[in-house]
């Protein structure tokens, strides 16, 4: 099992049909269309802030996320240089489950699905996680701060363009330590 509650934070969390209840605490969680909602708010009033602006944000933008000329993020460049690193990563031959913190609409998805056995997505962002569903990743709607994966259950993790969106980077980098198995890798741009 690679789901886990993000409350009470026991494995297994089974995802099937709405609502997924935790068998643990008994929690039920719903679906956005039909990705998982396992979001939880930060537990910071400070995190709480900067989060709901980013939801606020994305949500607002997310139709023309791609499109627009101030994003830097989808250039050619930028592009190339995400698939390089992810197709480095993949030859390594080990790395069958990858995961993408703050995926936004798929431009890490895309590049990674030919490359990886299995490709999660997560985001805060309803609105760019809908975006995403054209991709074959399985996606969820979660915290970076509360990953809802059991530990040492992903081969590599990815963080791009993301960063800039979270303030608690300790609670981050405790997460992605957590869910990475031993000698796993972080890709972050």
């Amino acid at each position: 099992f690679i789901f886990r509650c993000p409350f009470c934070r026991q494995v297994p969390l089974t995802l099937g049909p709405v609502p997924v209840t935790c068998s643990g605490c008994g929690r039920s969680f719903d679906r956005l269309v039909d990705i998982p909602d396992l979001y939880v708010e930060p537990a910071d009033a400070k995190s709480v802030r900067v989060t709901e602006a980013n939801i606020q944000l994305h949500d607002g933008c997310a139709n023309s996320y791609e499109n627009s000329d101030l994003n830097q993020v989808f250039s050619g460049e930028s592009i190339e240089a995400a698939r390089c690193e992810l197709r480095r990563l993949a030859q390594r031959g080990r790395i069958h489950r990858l995961l993408d913190i703050g995926c936004g609409s798929g431009f890490i998805l895309r590049a990674a699905e030919p490359l990886f056995d299995e490709v999660f997505g997560i985001d805060v962002s309803p609105n760019m996680l809908k975006l995403a569903r054209r991709y074959r990743s399985i996606l969820l709607r979660a915290s970076a701060y509360d990953l809802p994966f059991a530990d040492q259950v992903f081969d590599a993790v990815t963080c791009h363009a993301t960063l800039h969106h979270l303030n608690d980077m300790p609670a981050l980098f405790r997460e992605v330590n957590r869910v990475l198995t031993p000698g796993g890798f972080l890709y972050i741009d």
